[in-house]
């Protein structure tokens, strides 16, 4: 996500790119083989200096102090960073975070405004402290979150939405005479750090709120639903507007039948059209395709399960009311 807003900076003639600070390789995929991420690669190939700490500490804070480094950019570096790290560098450090600040503070911003239905997402350059995500704003840069975007697709409209803020902010910055703006602390929300048990599926809530999951968890950690005991994960995914198919007299997560491009699901209000499946150890495929290897017969009931809150104190609250509305009480 990074790579845009570095590539702008080195080519800028003005700036002396120290170095880059990330993660450690981690072992990714089904051999678990350790892997690079994509900003060590760029940079190893400006041949700029690497560290990648397990923790920053005390020796990252002597060699930014002896290296005369000004200014510390930083992007879901995934750390609390040390108050003697944050102040290292006399301009101080800044921060690109991907929400419109000061809602969505934390790990997981970008899932949080698909799955909560938001319209317009954005990036925050904001000055570092002590406080996750609690810093003083610069300036925001916002984008349109359209009815296709997943995680994937968002993530890449925000990385280059950093790099009018940076060339916007940058020579301010530098000079110190950026104007800081204070964060509402009262209008915070913060979202958790996802795992792959956030996929479950709910078909109790309505057809939207299942597709907004879905295209939020699209990369990682994707959604699945469980068919016969196997866990079939979810690529693609469609509220249906056809009013035939939604006549209510089907339960929630009853198969309907193949039509067209999608394989039609009952939800607590409207239809939802799964476009993509994939079998364990297989491909992502169209589902025209997956049901000929993976028949799913109308009539299945897909098991339902709530979905857990990304947003650590705004529980949904739709099964509650969707449940009421389609198991009422005596």
């Amino acid at each position: 996500m990074a790579i845009p807003v570095m590539e702008y900076l080195y080519d800028q003639p003005s700036i002396d790119f120290a170095a880059l600070i990330t993660q450690p390789d981690r072992p990714t995929g089904r051999g678990k083989k350790l892997q690079k991420s994509a900003v060590k690669l760029w940079a190893e190939s400006k041949g700029i200096t690497i560290f990648q700490p397990e923790r920053l500490g005390q020796a990252d804070v002597v060699w930014l102090e002896e290296a005369g480094v000004g200014l510390i950019l930083l992007m879901a570096y995934g750390q609390l960073l040390p108050k003697s790290f944050l102040e290292a560098a006399p301009l101080g450090a800044y921060n690109f975070h991907v929400s419109i600040l000061p809602s969505y503070r934390g790990a997981s911003p970008v899932p949080a405004a698909i799955a909560s239905g938001d319209r317009e997402s954005g990036v925050t350059l904001m000055k570092m402290v002590q406080k996750m995500d609690a810093g003083p704003i610069v300036d925001v840069e916002k984008v349109d979150i359209d009815p296709w975007d997943t995680s994937k697709s968002l993530t890449e409209k925000l990385s280059h939405a950093c790099i009018p803020l940076i060339e916007s902010h940058l020579r301010a910055i530098a000079s110190g005479s950026a104007q800081l703006i204070p964060q509402d602390d009262s209008r915070a929300t913060y979202v958790r750090k996802l795992t792959k048990e956030d996929g479950v599926l709910d078909f109790l809530a309505p057809a939207s709120v299942v597709d907004h999951r879905v295209r939020a968890l699209n990369p990682w950690p994707t959604t699945f639903i469980e068919v016969g005991g196997v866990r079939l994960k979810v690529g693609r995914a469609k509220v249906v507007s056809d009013s035939k198919l939604d006549n209510n007299k089907e339960l929630p997560g009853e198969v309907l039948g193949f039509f067209d491009d999608f394989l039609a699901i009952q939800t607590g209000e409207g239809v939802l059209g799964l476009q993509e499946l994939q079998r364990p150890g297989g491909k992502m495929l169209p589902v025209a395709e997956f049901l000929r290897g993976f028949p799913i017969d109308p009539g299945t009931i897909i098991p339902s399960n709530p979905m857990p809150a990304f947003i650590s104190d705004q529980p949904f609250p739709y099964r509650k009311k969707i449940k009421k509305q389609i198991e009422p009480e005596d």
